[in-house]
């Protein structure tokens, strides 16, 4: 019964994944995440800096087109197995392996005050994936936010940008705003300090924006003071993405400036 009621809402070309997902639940959230490279050592970590959580799928990941130039005159850092790194591309212990928002925003943060951030997003995720604990991505999230608070690390931010999977999904508005309500109110006991951007995010592929998505995610973030509402990346058109879906630089910089102006309105810098 449990499978039926899954597959039924299945278009046939999603089944596949959806056997393995129900029956290989360790071959279905296998990723491969970005490693530490060769030229990367560990530096020592900022004392009082912005600490911000950033996760979601792979627009949040390693899979914007091209890297952003790095900066190693700022202090911004990246939290990673209990050592603070340089922040540059590509990120480690994301997916893929090219560009990502979070160090042309960090960079940009650090220019007034050093930064830290702690990376989690996993391309191709829903919020299901993250909800379900069989595929360790909150429990590997909670671990390292553990880790940045015992150092003196606590995270003051969540930048989390995720939808473009849900929105293929053929749920009523009220699966989307209950299953990200569970991973929201995680959140709220993961890092009980911090306040919550979430992104809208529906559209990867030639869809229009998914409206019961996005009105679930605006809902989300109305129903609790400790989240808000962040940019509006559905706006992005093709001349900001490479394949209608993932960000370019352009599609980067827009983010980026969005975000900081946001930050700078609510009095989170």
């Amino acid at each position: 019964m449990l499978a039926f009621g899954f597959y039924k809402t299945l278009t046939w070309h999603r089944l596949p994944a959806a056997i393995d997902w129900v029956l290989f639940p360790d071959r279905y959230y296998h990723r491969d995440y970005q490693g530490i490279r060769l030229d990367q050592t560990p530096v020592p970590c900022p004392e009082g800096a912005l600490v911000i959580v950033t996760g979601g799928q792979s627009n949040a990941a390693n899979s914007v087109s091209e890297p952003d130039s790095a900066n190693h005159n700022v202090p911004a850092f990246q939290w990673f197995e209990g050592q603070c790194f340089p922040l540059s591309d590509p990120l480690i212990g994301l997916t893929d392996s090219r560009g990502s928002l979070w160090t042309a925003l960090g960079h940009e943060i650090a220019a007034t005050q050093p930064v830290v951030f702690i990376n989690s997003a996993v391309g191709a995720t829903s919020y299901r994936a993250w909800l379900d604990r069989r595929s360790g991505f909150l429990a590997r999230l909670e671990t390292s936010v553990e880790s940045a608070r015992l150092a003196g690390l606590p995270p003051k931010l969540i930048l989390w940008h995720q939808g473009e999977s849900d929105g293929g999904r053929n749920d009523v508005r009220s699966e989307y705003r209950s299953d990200l309500k569970k991973l929201t109110s995680y959140f709220s006991k993961m890092a009980p300090e911090a306040t919550t951007i979430l992104y809208q995010a529906s559209i990867c592929g030639n869809h229009p924006p998914v409206e019961s998505l996005r009105q679930a995610q605006a809902d989300v973030a109305q129903a609790y003071h400790s989240i808000i509402l962040g940019p509006d990346t559905d706006k992005i058109d093709d001349s900001g993405r490479v394949d209608q879906c993932h960000f370019n630089a352009l599609g980067r910089a827009l983010i980026v400036e969005q975000t900081l102006d946001l930050l700078q309105q609510e009095n989170l810098l």
